[in-house]
């Protein structure tokens, strides 16, 4: 059985108690922000993890039904048909809005008391898989004989000389193209849920077929250790593979292998080769992917160089990356001056990152006069494009009156706009209001 729980990250601990407990019963629990892998976009992930849940917990409190994140979760999974099972934390009267969505649903009343209340919750929650297994009818028909299943079948797939014979070859290759596309995807399912074993089995069987796409995959997990034993050689052996057929993640990879020495030499002219060949056709996005690989390798020249080859399209980012190396001096003498200048023009192409990052400049009086009003502004700017930090900062603008009159419930909501957004450090910060 697998849970999604919808909490107001002030609920974390009940709600993390929660999973824990269920996870002693074999309940697999999705929730965030420990489910998410790091970097992952939270507004596709949270829909995904609704989708592909057996039942749908929704903490209620008074916190929860302050929050629109939780209101539009359980929206959602009403739309996907999924069976919610409402736990009350507290004694909180139910709002117009929240009695309206659960009206169908039976409370699970706790008084704060988790553990008390399990036995009741374990119920509901198989009650809930029930009722989700009837409405899901099982497909009914006759089995559609192949040919090579049918008298004679096998001998004439095998003649492909005869009519018709090389569109049947054709159409095999292609069914087994499928066949290994929708093993790799499997298998990329497997690996985002933590089934490390199962992942590996089928990226290993998929690798051998000859996909690159899980050549790639296999070559990360050996290097890894993620389903078997780390070996950094091997890995990099089938990356190698599946650069080699041309997969542009693979060449940008195994570029990265070669500036850091993981399972091959350090050799940076043979990293340039590769991602020479990652850029083939002259993408900004591809550029900037070779700037970050750069960046982890602790090449910042190289990070540097990848970056003006992508702002040389007018890339956003581009600058807003030149802008942050200069404000850090990585990779160049530090110099806030054309730090400032980058960011500027990244904001001018639309880049809430660089909105945020002037706000701070604003803030600390960096180049330009101290101004906590402009900070906010441009920290608000960057939020209305719900840039986690941007949102953070609007939290912190609310805590700490900068440029605002001090408003610590308007403060939580922008903490919680953050947290959602997949910034953890907002959720200590609720915590920390929540206190006052």
């Amino acid at each position: 059985m697998k849970a999604f729980i919808s909490y107001n990250t002030r609920d974390y601990d009940m709600a993390s108690l929660l999973r824990d407990e269920l996870n002693k019963k074999s309940i697999e629990c999705w929730m965030a922000p420990e489910s998410i892998p790091g970097g992952d976009n939270y507004a596709q992930r949270i829909p995904w993890a609704i989708r592909n849940s057996d039942v749908f917990i929704v903490l209620v409190s008074a916190h929860s039904m302050e929050s629109y994140w939780v209101q539009n979760e359980i929206g959602y999974a009403v739309k996907c048909r999924k069976t919610l099972v409402p736990i009350h934390l507290d004694r909180a009267a139910l709002t117009d809005t929240f009695t309206f969505m659960l009206l169908s649903c039976q409370l699970i009343e706790t008084g704060g008391r988790i553990l008390e209340a399990l036995p009741e919750i374990l119920k509901a929650l198989s009650a809930a898989v029930n009722e989700n297994n009837t409405k899901t009818q099982p497909k009914t028909g006759t089995r559609r004989i192949r040919p090579a299943d049918s008298p004679g079948g096998k001998e004439r797939e095998k003649n492909t000389d005869s009519p018709g014979g090389k569109e049947k070859e054709k159409d095999a290759k292609a069914d087994q193209r499928r066949r290994l596309e929708e093993m790799v995807l499997e298998a990329e399912r497997c690996y985002d849920r933590r089934l490390y074993d199962q992942a590996f089995i089928l990226f290993s069987q998929a690798a051998n077929a000859g996909s690159p796409e899980a050549q790639l995959h296999m070559g990360k997990c050996l290097q890894r250790g993620r389903g078997t034993a780390p070996d950094l050689t091997k890995g990099a052996s089938w990356i190698l593979k599946a650069a080699e057929q041309g997969l542009q993640q693979a060449q940008m990879y195994a570029g990265f292998l070669y500036l850091k020495g993981m399972g091959v030499p350090v050799d940076p002219n043979i990293a340039d080769k590769f991602f020479e060949q990652a850029d083939r056709t002259g993408s900004a996005e591809t550029e900037l992917q070779i700037g970050h690989l750069c960046h982890s390798a602790g090449h910042y020249q190289r990070e540097k160089h990848w970056y003006e080859k992508a702002a040389e399209r007018d890339c956003a980012d581009a600058y807003y990356f030149l802008g942050i190396l200069y404000q850090n001096g990585q990779g160049v003498e530090r110099d806030l001056k054309k730090a400032i200048d980058q960011f500027l023009r990244a904001s001018e192409r639309g880049s809430a990152g660089a909105d945020e990052r002037i706000g701070w400049f604003f803030h600390k009086g960096y180049v330009m006069a101290r101004s906590d009003a402009d900070a906010l502004v441009w920290f608000r700017r960057a939020a209305s494009h719900n840039h986690k930090l941007g949102e953070y900062d609007m939290g912190l603008c609310y805590e700490y009156g900068w440029g605002v009159e001090r408003n610590l419930k308007e403060a939580a909501n922008w903490y919680e706009r953050s947290f959602h957004h997949g910034y953890r450090k907002a959720g200590e910060a609720l915590r920390r209001i929540s206190r006052q």
